[in-house]
């Protein structure tokens, strides 16, 4: 290819800008025609989309038949406009459903609804809302930083080569000898400056798509019931509300419907004595005088329940405290649980009275308990919710299942501020700017100034490349999900040496089990460490067609390695009986003396099993 650009300045300028694109963006102009290579411009993978769920958008259009970036870009935004106008309704639904559960939260139901509810959040709710976590909508401005990246490249790819034939023809304007020759310069540069404003505004195309998805970042999230205030950041539908957003997302745990005593009862030492109550044989009742920790008695004491005041006057023999008449089981509204001085002997007893520091109970197997004991006052939550004395989502399995939802309660925006950097509107700005400077320039006289312009026009376009760069990963940093990402191994059992080995595979994924680490642009990565106590990890690399990271491990020596990996600085985890614990693969290297031996068999043919004769020997299958 013949240039027309001779400069060696330009050239080494070009020829570091493709190097920044990457061979995806050929550089576009020769002497004599402006083609673009459509068919590489359709196949960037930085014009993909990674949605939730790992869903891959890609341009539509047939790439024989697509000669500039703009016909990419319309393609893909064609496909992923849908998908963003959905998801940005996928959120307020989520609101509704979480007031729903606030409001269920809040009623003071039958203790028979708290398994319902328990199953809700600890069954259906996180099953939903893992298909649309507030950090799903990162993995949508990513996908759009990728867009505005790949047009900011395309752009710098051919901003050097147009403002060269900018300068040429100012050039020829400036020798022309006749008016002709003048006026045939002139409609060239006005056809130039219009191919500049035709690549430049691809970027108003995905400036509508980027202001939705930021909208939906602001939009706040939480947890069910959770005792914070949201800050109402956006509101797409710019509807007027006639309540205050900053007031409190909760009314069903605070002090009115579940008082602080009663998530954090009493307990501490106490001594335990024999006591007269009621008509109760002796060594019936006890009474607990607490030592310790005893702060909360005065508040739970007008919870008791006194049932032998309203109801002695109506039976003909008195009623325990701790049962209502003609009801089986416990219905008091607070037990103590006293455990002996060795720890050995523990009991559990309903509460008949409290009066100052000392609590009286009726149970007749306590007499080996005498003396000093340890004590916990335990609320009866299924009483105390059937008798409305507080609500539903005070009961702690509730709380609990409330809780155990893995659901950020901050807007995605609040997690990756970065993006708040992003800097798109004053880019455009600078850069319509610079535009117009070229315009009076090339609508001036001579003599004619161009490479101050197109020196500034580069600096801005490489300045913003970087600075979007430095905003993926600092956003992929933050979206890694310890839990959902992968660490594997080929094979468990290695022999030890250097002509055999192990491969390491990770998967970074987010908390959609979306990949990350895939079609990545050059200079943006995903931070993965490997750890062993045993062996040597080396030669790891990361697919980017894959987003899988891969490393060898080898040993010389027999023995055991167990192998660790970290994801920006987070060991991968899983779950191990309800709890989570980190990730760990083994790999047995061992010498060759032990390996299995395969034994020689005889391959017999159809004729000696006939005849009873064997044939040659040969391994058994797979053997050496």
């Amino acid at each position: 290819m013949t240039w027309f650009i001779n400069d060696p300045n330009i050239l080494a300028t070009l020829q570091t800008i493709t190097q920044l694109a990457g061979p995806n963006f050929a550089l576009p102009y020769d002497d004599s025609s402006q083609p673009s290579d459509g068919s590489k411009l359709m196949s960037d993978n930085l014009l993909q989309i990674q949605s939730p769920g790992g869903i891959k958008i890609s341009p539509s259009g047939d790439p024989t038949k697509t000669n500039h970036m703009g016909s990419a870009i319309s393609s893909l935004l064609t496909v992923f406009s849908p998908f963003v106008y959905a998801y940005s309704l996928i959120l307020p639904i989520l609101g509704v459903i979480r007031g729903i559960i606030e409001v269920l939260c809040a009623l003071k139901n039958y203790f028979a609804v708290i398994k319902a509810i328990i199953r809700l959040f600890k069954k259906w709710i996180p099953a939903f809302l893992s298909l649309f976590p507030p950090t799903a909508g990162l993995l949508l401005i990513l996908g759009v930083i990728k867009i505005i990246l790949a047009i900011v490249l395309f752009i710098l790819t051919v901003v050097v080569p147009i403002y060269q034939l900018i300068k040429r023809n100012l050039q020829i304007l400036t020798n022309a000898t006749n008016e002709q020759q003048k006026a045939a310069c002139k409609e060239k540069l006005k056809t130039l400056i219009v191919e500049l404003l035709k690549q430049t505004g691809l970027l108003n195309v995905v400036k509508p798509i980027l202001e939705i998805v930021m909208a939906i970042l602001r939009l706040f999230s939480g947890k069910p019931c959770k005792k914070k205030k949201s800050k109402g950041k956006a509101d797409l539908t710019k509807v007027v509300l006639s309540v205050d957003v900053d007031d409190a997302d909760d009314t069903c745990c605070d002090d009115n419907v579940c008082p602080p005593v009663f998530t954090s009862p009493p307990k501490g030492r106490a001594t335990i004595v024999p006591t007269s109550f009621s008509d109760a044989p002796p060594y019936f009742a006890w009474k607990i005088s607490t030592i310790t920790g005893n702060s909360g008695l005065s508040q739970i004491s007008p919870y008791i329940q006194s049932f032998q005041q309203q109801l002695n006057s109506q039976l003909d023999e008195p009623v325990s405290e701790a049962q209502t008449a003609g009801s089986s089981g416990n219905s008091a509204s607070f037990n103590v649980k006293i455990t002996g001085r060795r720890g050995q002997q523990t009991a559990t007893m309903p509460i008949v009275k409290i009066k100052g520091n000392d609590i009286t109970v009726i149970n007749p197997s306590l007499f080996t308990m005498i003396g000093a004991v340890q004590y916990e006052i335990i609320p009866n939550w299924e009483v105390l919710i059937a008798y409305d004395v507080v609500g539903l989502a005070c009961h702690p399995d509730v709380a609990a299942a409330r809780d155990s939802i893995e659901y950020p309660d901050t807007p995605g925006i609040d997690i990756v501020p970065e993006l708040d950097n992003i800097g798109f509107d004053k880019f455009v700005s600078d850069l319509n700017a610079l535009i117009d400077s070229t315009n009076k320039v090339v609508l001036g006289e001579p003599p004619f100034d161009i490479d101050g312009i197109q020196n500034d026009m580069v600096n801005l376009l490489i300045n913003f490349i970087n600075n979007l760069k430095n905003i993926m990963n600092r956003t992929l940093s933050k979206i890694t999900s310890p839990l959902n990402s992968e660490l594997d191994v080929d094979k468990n059992l290695v022999k030890a040496g250097e002509t055999d080995k192990a491969i390491i595979s990770v998967i970074p994924r987010d908390a959609t089990g979306a990949l990350i680490a895939q079609q990545l642009p050059d200079g943006v990565s995903v931070d993965v460490k490997l750890f062993t106590d045993f062996g040597t990890i080396s030669n790891q690399v990361l697919n980017s067609s894959t987003g899988v990271v891969t490393a060898d491990i080898v040993s010389l020596f027999s023995g055991v390695a167990t192998i660790t990996a970290k994801i920006n600085n987070e060991y991968i985890v899983e779950f191990s009986n309800d709890s989570k614990i980190t990730r760990e693969v083994s790999v047995r290297f061992i010498s060759d003396a032990v390996l299995p031996k395969r034994r020689l068999v005889s391959k017999q043919s159809a004729g000696d099993i006939a005849h009873g004769t064997s044939g040659g020997s040969q391994r058994e299958p797979g053997g050496k």
